[in-house]
This record gives C-alpha cells, sequence and structure tokens, in this order.
C-alpha cells in the first residue's frame, strides 16, 4: 500500500483480495487513509467497490501549469481551489485536470466553465466558481507620525538604509 501511495496521492484503483472460505477479488479505490502523525504509518484504510459500468463522483486535483503573465509585472498568482468535483466512468476518471495560467493578466481569473474538461467527464462544481487569479500586490511603508509642522519620516529601518545609501 505504502509504494502505491508513494505513486499516485489520490484516486487509486486498487485489486482487493479478499481471502477466507470464499476468496474473492474486488476493484476498490481508498475514500479515507489514516496516517500516524508521528511515524507517517498507515494505520486504516476505508475502501469502496467500484464498478466499472457505473459513474463515480469524485474529486479531481487541479494541476496549475504556467507562469501567468501578471507574475512577471508584480502580481501574485492566488490558487482559489485545489480539486473540482465530477462525475464519470472510472475508465474516464483523468488523473487531474491541467489549469493553464500562463495568459493571467493581474485582475484575470479563471472559473471552472474555463477549464478543458476531457471527455466524458461531468464537472459538478458550479461553472462560475473561480480557480485561480493573479492580484495586485500592494507594498506600503509604515510611516512614523510626525510632530506639528515637520514631515512625516519613514519607519527606523528604512530611514537607517537611506542614511547608509547616501554616506
Amino acid at each position: 500500500l505504502t509504494k502505491i501511495i508513494k505513486t499516485r496521492k489520490e484516486n487509486i484503483f486498487i485489486k482487493l483480495l479478499i481471502e477466507g472460505e470464499n476468496s474473492m477479488e474486488k476493484l476498490t479505490m481508498i475514500k479515507e487513509l489514516q496516517i500516524e502523525p508521528v511515524s507517517r504509518r498507515f494505520y486504516h484504510a476505508d475502501f469502496y467497490e467500484i464498478r466499472m459500468d457505473h459513474k463515480l463522483t469524485i474529486d479531481i486535483p487541479l494541476r496549475f501549469v504556467g507562469t501567468p503573465i501578471g507574475v512577471e509585472n508584480g502580481g501574485e498568482l492566488q490558487h482559489l481551489k485545489r480539486d473540482i468535483k465530477v462525475s464519470c466512468l472510472p475508465a474516464a476518471m483523468p488523473d487531474f485536470i491541467d489549469v493553464d495560467v500562463s495568459g493571467l493578466e493581474i485582475g484575470a481569473s479563471i472559473k471552472i466553465q474555463d477549464l478543458q474538461i476531457p471527455e466524458g467527464v461531468e464537472v459538478l462544481d458550479p461553472g462560475d466558481v473561480g480557480v485561480a487569479i493573479v492580484s495586485f500586490v500592494k507594498v506600503s511603508v509604515p510611516q512614523v507620525e510626525a510632530a506639528e509642522g515637520e514631515a512625516a519620516a519613514p519607519a527606523e529601518g528604512k530611514e537607517a538604509a537611506t542614511e547608509e545609501a547616501k554616506g
């Protein structure tokens, strides 16, 4: 199980062999995995059986690719969602959905309706929900209050750096 989890984090198909008087093999997925926080060992796993002819409702991770134009111009990329809920047959289930953010300017966003969804996959989340946005980053320099008649000065660290640069 450890080897499987290390290769793929989510949505893993596992053939589960149930031994006993009537041994059987079931195609399953991990529903929940409990990990001991200190040793990082698995101590419990819940599986659910899947059928290849029945649709699944599952969260698919989003993979953000590219560097937004807005980031190159001083903006900051914010991930609003890390996965989306979809319905599909197990054979059509993607490992992830790529989100190309390379064309985003400052103030621009990508919504679920803008994503390239593979054929056979139905998105269940609302289409107008944002998944990424490039925000303008505002940097402010704290001002020290000035006495009456004096100009306000930047905080001490900024003032000291300015004096060193002059000298």
